[in-house]
């Protein structure tokens, strides 16, 4: 036993304390990397997240996006045209739009995030019935432009149909950049 009566555990106190204190300095260490990693992936989204950018190594960025659907209510017959709905991609903020395609509903769904997010702009698209049961969505992030993601150039068109699962009726939908 030592002199001051607390045995060989006051050695054993300092060292965890010195191993508590050296995790915590690595954990500060790690939030530091980890926000100028956030910091610096905003920054060099931020080209990419401007429609007018005009670096020379950025993609053009579409300033719209169609999306146009038809609807057939049974498989017999002939798609009929139900509309188009045009997605502003230059104004920043949310737009969502509907059109109704026979017993189904096709909605768009913009968000431009300018916040420190970093989440840039995105373009939801959904199918529903009429009661608004989701049948179908899709999420698209559109960094560098919707013309990579809406082009339909390697032999798939983009065309989506989608099964009313109850009546059985038919819509097909696209969307491309413009």
């Amino acid at each position: 036993m030592d002199d001051d009566g607390r045995g060989a555990e006051a050695p054993r106190r300092v060292a965890w304390k010195v191993v508590a204190a050296v995790a915590a300095a690595v954990a500060v260490m790690v939030m530091v990397v980890a926000a100028t990693a956030i910091v610096t992936n905003h920054l060099a989204h931020d080209d990419r997240d401007s429609a007018t950018s005009s670096s020379p190594t950025s993609s053009p960025i579409a300033s719209t996006v169609v999306c146009s659907a038809w609807h057939r209510p049974t498989n017999r017959v002939a798609p009929i045209a139900a509309g188009d709905l045009t997605v502003d991609l230059t104004r920043p903020g949310e737009d969502t739009q509907s059109l109704t395609a026979g017993d189904l509903k096709l909605t768009t769904s913009f968000t431009w995030d300018q916040a420190f997010s970093g989440e840039g702009r995105s373009l939801g698209v959904a199918a529903t019935d009429l009661t608004g049961k989701l049948i179908v969505s899709h999420l698209y992030q559109i960094w560098s432009g919707p013309t990579e993601q809406f082009a339909g150039d390697t032999g798939f068109t983009g065309l989506v149909y989608v099964n009313n699962p109850v009546s059985g009726s038919e819509m097909q939908f696209i969307c491309k950049a413009s």
